[in-house]
Order: C-alpha cells, then sequence, then structure tokens
C-alpha cells in the first residue's frame, strides 16, 4: 500500500487486469456502502449526528483538495498532450472500427447486461419515490453542488486524454480503496450503538405522542368550555342590545305621547271654540246656516283626533306591557332575585384580562396543532428530538454518502473500463465514451 509520493515508483507497469480487479472490488465496496445505508432505519441523536456530519464534511474537503491538486496536475499534463492529439486521433479512429467488431461478439452480453441496468434503475426509482417527499424539503448544500459540476465539465472536456495518465490513476485507486475499507469497518462498528438509539428513540416518540394525546384532550375540554362561555357572552350581549334599543324606543314613544297630547289638547279647544261660535250664532239667527268651510274642518279634525287616540292607546299599551315586564339582564348589572353584590371596575377588569388570556392561550394551541399537523419545512435547532429533525438528518447524511459514491465512479471513469468488465456501457480501456459518461452520472443521480 503507498502512504507516501516518495513510495510511487517512477517506472510504474501497465498492469490492465490489476486494474480491472481493483474497479471490480470498488464497485462491489460501493453497492455494499449503498445496501448498508439504505437498510439503516433511524439514525442516532441528533447532536452526535452533527457532530459526525463536521467531521465527514472535514473528511471531504481534505479530499476534495487533494482531487483539485490532483485535477491541477492532470490539467498541466493535459495541456501537453495537446499536442499530441492529432496523431493519436487516427489510432482511435481504428481503435474504434475495432471497438465495433468486439461490441456486435459481445451483444449478447449487453442484453443481460441491460436487463440488469432495467432491474437496477427500477429498484433506483421505488427508493426514489419512497424518499421523494423528504429529499423536494431539503437545500442542496452549494458548495457541493458547484464543485461537481465544476468536476463533470473537466471530465467533458478531458475525455480523450484521461487514458494516458493511467499510472497516476491506479496509485489514487489504491487509495480510496483503503479508505472505502476503512469507512466500511467504521460503519459496521457504529451501526452497532445506532441501533440502540434508534430503540431509545422509539420509546421517546411513543412517550410524546401519549402527551400529546393526552394534551389534545386537555385542549379539546378548554375548548368546549371556552365556546360555552362565549355563547353565554354573545347572548348576554344581545340582550344588552335589545334591552338599549328598548329603552330608546320607549322614550321615543313617550316623548311622541308628550306631542300627541298637547296635540289632542290644541285640538280639543278649536273645537270647543268653534262650538261656542256655533252656539253664538244660533242665539243671534234664527236659521242655522252651516257653512262648508266649518263642517269640513271639523270631520277632518274628528278624523285626526281619533287617528292620534288609536295610537295613544297603541303606545299605551306598548307602554304598560314592557313595565309589567321584569328588567333584561345585563352582563354588568345582576338580577333583582340574585342576592349577589355587584362587582366593582376592579373585578371586571381582572375578568376582561382572564379572558383575553384565555383567548391567546386558546390561539396558541391552535397554531401548535397546526404546526404539529403540518410538515415542517425548515430545520431548527431544537433541544428536544423529534421525528422530523431525525428523518431530516437521515436525508443529508445519504446526500453526502451519494455525492462521495459519484465521486467514486468519476475516478473509476478516469481509470478507463474493459470489455471484460461487468458493466461494458461504462465504455472501453482505451477510450471512454461521453455517452457512458453521462449514463453513469444519470443513474447515480
Amino acid at each position: 500500500m503507498v502512504t507516501k509520493k516518495s513510495d510511487i515508483p517512477t517506472d510504474f507497469p501497465h498492469q490492465p487486469e490489476r486494474i480491472i480487479e481493483y474497479k471490480n472490488l470498488l464497485l462491489e465496496v460501493v453497492f455494499s456502502l449503498e445496501e448498508d445505508f439504505q437498510t439503516i432505519e433511524q439514525e442516532q441523536a441528533y447532536q452526535a449526528v452533527k457532530e459526525e456530519l463536521k467531521k465527514e464534511q472535514e473528511d471531504f474537503t481534505t479530499r476534495q483538495q487533494s482531487l483539485e491538486s490532483q485535477l491541477e496536475a492532470t490539467k498541466s499534463q493535459l495541456g501537453e498532450s495537446q499536442q499530441k492529439l492529432g496523431a493519436t486521433q487516427q489510432k482511435l479512429a481504428v481503435a474504434q472500427q475495432k471497438l465495433n467488431k468486439e461490441k456486435r461478439k459481445n451483444f449478447h452480453q449487453s442484453r443481460e447486461l441491460n436487463a440488469k441496468k432495467q432491474k437496477l434503475n427500477q429498484a433506483y426509482q421505488n427508493s426514489q419515490t419512497n424518499y421523494h417527499h423528504c429529499q423536494d424539503q431539503i437545500n442542496i448544500n452549494a458548495s457541493l453542488t458547484q464543485q461537481l459540476t465544476a468536476l463533470q465539465q473537466d471530465l467533458k472536456a478531458a475525455q480523450a486524454e484521461i487514458n494516458y495518465h493511467l499510472g497516476v490513476a491506479e496509485l489514487a485507486a489504491e487509495n480510496y480503496k483503503s479508505q472505502l475499507t476503512e469507512a466500511k469497518q467504521s460503519l459496521a462498528q457504529e451501526k452497532d450503538g445506532w441501533q440502540d438509539k434508534v430503540d431509545n428513540l422509539k420509546n421517546l416518540l411513543s412517550e410524546k405522542q401519549t402527551k400529546q394525546a393526552e394534551v389534545e384532550k386537555l385542549f379539546n375540554q378548554r375548548c368546549g368550555f371556552y365556546e360555552k362561555e362565549i355563547e353565554e357572552l354573545k347572548q348576554q350581549n344581545q340582550a344588552k342590545r335589545q334591552s338599549s334599543e328598548l329603552w330608546d324606543l320607549i322614550n321615543q314613544k313617550d316623548s311622541s305621547l308628550n306631542k300627541l297630547t298637547n296635540k289632542k289638547k290644541q285640538a280639543t279647544q278649536k273645537i270647543r271654540g268653534l262650538v261656542q261660535e256655533q252656539k253664538n250664532q244660533e242665539g243671534k239667527h234664527e236659521e242655522h246656516i252651516c257653512l262648508p268651510v266649518d263642517n269640513g274642518e271639523l270631520t277632518r279634525l274628528r278624523q285626526e283626533n281619533q287617528k292620534k287616540e288609536q295610537k295613544i292607546g297603541e303606545l299605551e299599551q306598548v307602554i304598560e306591557e314592557l313595565r309589567d315586564k321584569p328588567p333584561i339582564q345585563t352582563i354588568d348589572q345582576p338580577t333583582q332575585t340574585e342576592t349577589k353584590p355587584e362587582p366593582s371596575n376592579s373585578e371586571r377588569e381582572t375578568l376582561l384580562i382572564e379572558i383575553n388570556q384565555q383567548k391567546a392561550t386558546i390561539q396558541q394551541l391552535q397554531t401548535q396543532l397546526q404546526q404539529a399537523q403540518e410538515p415542517q419545512t425548515i430545520i431548527k435547532e431544537i433541544p428536544k428530538i423529534d421525528l422530523t429533525t431525525i428523518q431530516q438528518l437521515q436525508t443529508k447524511l445519504r446526500k453526502k454518502e451519494q455525492t462521495i459514491t459519484q465521486l467514486h465512479i468519476t475516478w473509476l471513469l478516469f481509470l478507463g473500463s474493459d470489455t471484460s468488465s461487468p458493466f461494458p456501457f461504462l465504455g472501453s480501456k482505451p477510450h471512454t465514451s461521453p455517452a457512458s459518461i453521462l449514463v453513469c452520472i444519470f443513474l447515480l443521480r
């Protein structure tokens, strides 16, 4: 195993068989890692996972820096190799013809591999549908996406030149192989500890659900009590409004009665004056002459008096009915039968404060219920461990592991592939086609 740059031999022999073995081992390790991460149902507590994420992120940054340094070295070498591309293109055309002949021979094998590929795609789609609702809520790490896009662009630009640097890539593959074995061992050790923590989390969740059910029962009881009080207050307010309106009507009717009595007195005085004038005229003249004007005025006044008397009678009946009825209870005034004293202003203020506090508590409980029912789209740091936070951390870990697997596959593409490999769609040994790279990236996503 290579540990230092000085240990790397300068005259490293070209060994395609070792490359194929390393590639196959790396693929097996990658698929085993994916299966291990899929079997994990729940992760450890929030703080422990957070620390592990930080450690993994630091390791990832160190690995990425090493990759960037290697890529810069390859770029410098690629600049030198661009001059040789003219001569190699003709050779690549001849090699392409040979590869087409070999592809025709391996047509039957490609069918079986395509069937396996379809099965893998179906399994990937099923897993994607299971976690689609969680993956949509998480914001992708911007720095990782930018770096991966940069690596993809570099790969597209350096598709024809990567085969000339197999020696360096083999050493990198050995380093990654050792790192993957160490990661697998560490994950196997951590898996046992996670199972106990998952059981503890399940117990905590069951206790929390029972407490939430009790809180909902108390909330429903309090809501029913508060609704009854609100209905009673509404009824009292309506009664108060009706009583105020009735007293206004009574006052208006009293004023109208006073006006009508005054008019009645004036009309009776007029009638008496007219009667006296008629008597005086009868005494003076033996023949009584009734003027039409006087008769019309008398009939009109009599009709008006009758109408006014009817209105006065109706109003008096209404007033008597209202006076016979007991006074309507208001919010602030108690009934006559009650012996309790009237509440003071301070007591009323305290009651109003309590009512407002109860309304505020009702609103808070309603908001809490809505938040508990709706899915949380924002990750918040809270002291208690919730199921939502665990799921979000689980998805984050899976995203990071997917990025690691993508980087491993890209290094495999650097190494190239052989027709004897179990995945011929990745390309052949002397040249990796851009279509194969795009297919690999699509499958990994």
